[in-house]
């Protein structure tokens, strides 16, 4: 993927300039064990609005223990990088306090800590990259709110470190996913999914929508597509169909949200993406009214005409309420 002049996932790895992106985007979700309890943990770190002169800092981190259901997450933002370094060269970047990303395409590390009321979560995290990159639509540029936006994955790194959460702490191993995103960010809503099937079939898969006709769904909209990075390494495209096939709605925000969906790509799969049950409703509320949910789910139905089994990270964002 280096030698392509689109896309080069070493260089592409620290923030781009204001005359390429007006925002930068870092999103790691760890599945991670201490051999007895089993974690998916969230950290997105975000440059946004950088067209404004001096961007927003933003850390979102949430954390799902997938034996007992708990849910905890907490956004935190930096007005005009208040507290905030970034490196003039290299990925490093500091949220005194909070958190930080810096590393290199050979390993990367994550830190960071968010606390609400008598909850917190904690965590440090180095993660080695195996295998082949994921590029969107295979040259790494997507459709985005009627632009264009750049997008990679590094979909398997291994991932060591030290969790802490619910007063308790732990030693834990796993693997994580980075989705590598930048470019400008206007109005829409989307769907995305960055499905793993046990037959080493990585996906992402998007659904966007550009007006906001369907409020009540995070799907139905005309760029709907699927890249595929199969196990022999190969990579593929393909157009897809996301339908919503069971809601509820937030007792924070009133947002509605699926938790239950039908995946279809033509010729290729039939997928049932279930959220996993929850006791806390996985909602990140949002200070900016940019709230969200970035949930586990369980994935199952046909690849390829054989029965297949995965997880997934779904998340659901609009967009549309910060351009009213």
């Amino acid at each position: 993927m280096d030698r392509q002049p689109i896309l080069k996932p070493a260089d592409d790895l620290p923030p781009h300039s204001i005359g390429t992106s007006d925002g930068d985007s870092y999103y790691f979700v760890s599945y991670v064990s201490d051999g007895q309890r089993n974690f998916s943990v969230l950290f997105h770190l975000l440059l946004i609005a950088k067209s404004l002169g001096t961007p927003i800092a933003q850390l979102a981190m949430s954390i799902f223990d997938d034996d007992q259901g708990d849910y905890f997450s907490k956004e935190e933002n930096r007005l005009w990088l208040a507290d905030t370094t970034v490196a003039e060269k290299g990925l490093d970047i500091r949220i005194a306090g909070v958190g930080r990303v810096y590393g290199t395409i050979d390993q990367l590390q994550i830190e960071g800590g968010v606390k609400s009321g008598a909850q917190s979560l904690e965590l440090n995290f180095t993660m080695k990259p195996l295998g082949h990159p994921l590029p969107n639509l295979a040259t790494g540029m997507i459709p985005f709110s009627d632009g264009i936006d750049y997008e990679y994955a590094l979909p398997h790194l291994a991932t060591s470190g030290t969790l802490g959460f619910a007063g308790k702490s732990y030693s834990v191993t796993g693997t994580s996913w980075l989705d590598r995103e930048w470019g400008r960010f206007g109005a829409c809503k989307w769907t995305w999914m960055n499905i793993e099937l046990r037959n080493q079939v990585k996906m992402s898969l998007w659904d966007q929508q550009n007006d906001d006709a369907h409020p009540d769904s995070h799907v139905g909209g005309k760029d709907s597509f699927v890249t595929i990075l199969c196990a022999d390494d190969s990579l593929h495209s393909a157009s897809a169909l996301i339908s919503e096939l069971e809601k509820w709605t937030s007792s924070k925000t009133g947002r509605i949200y699926a938790n239950k969906w039908r995946v279809t790509i033509p010729g290729k799969a039939d997928l049932t993406v279930t959220l996993l049950p929850f006791k806390q409703e996985p909602e990140i509320v949002s200070a900016f009214n940019a709230h969200r949910v970035e949930a586990k789910a369980k994935v199952e139905g046909l690849y390829d005409g054989v029965q297949a089994y995965g997880v997934t990270t779904v998340e659901m964002y609009d967009l549309f309420p910060l351009f009213r």
